[in-house]
């Protein structure tokens, strides 16, 4: 069953397409002049149309529009949400660049456990593989 947001007090069904995977080169997107380029560019990497990322945003439609246009400003409490919905990272990338930064993937703790995990369960496959080895070598000889 699909949750309806209300956005503007309509009801709007998430959106329900995935973004399009693409890389974009860090040329590329330091190359966009103004912060509205660099959104026009989030957005068409991702192959979705600029209103249904504004509604999947929670942005209203006329404001998405006027910010697209360079008349108002991006909301940046909903940067996360616009990545999200866009499948990349080419707006914070943008304004880091602006400041002479960069982007850094932080992992969250879960990650970190979650990987320890992954590790531990490897090394516990590779040590029963090589217990099982031994014990069919003793059982045949």
């Amino acid at each position: 069953m699909k949750r309806l947001t209300v956005v503007d007090d309509h009801p709007q069904l998430p959106l329900a397409r995935k973004p399009e995977a693409a890389i974009v080169s860090t040329e590329i997107v330091r190359a966009q002049k103004t912060v509205e380029a660099a959104v026009a560019l989030a957005i068409q990497v991702s192959g979705l149309p600029a209103c249904e990322v504004a509604i999947a945003c929670g942005i209203d439609k006329g404001h998405f529009s006027r910010m697209l246009d360079g008349d108002a400003h991006f909301p940046l409490n909903k940067l996360r949400k616009f990545c999200d919905v866009v499948g990349n990272t080419i707006l914070p990338e943008w304004i880091a660049y602006q400041v002479d930064s960069g982007l850094v993937l932080l992992r969250t703790e879960a990650e970190r456990r979650a990987d320890a995990a992954e590790q531990a369960l490897a090394d516990a496959q590779k040590e029963n593989s090589l217990l099982r080895n031994l014990l069919q070598g003793r059982a045949s000889a």
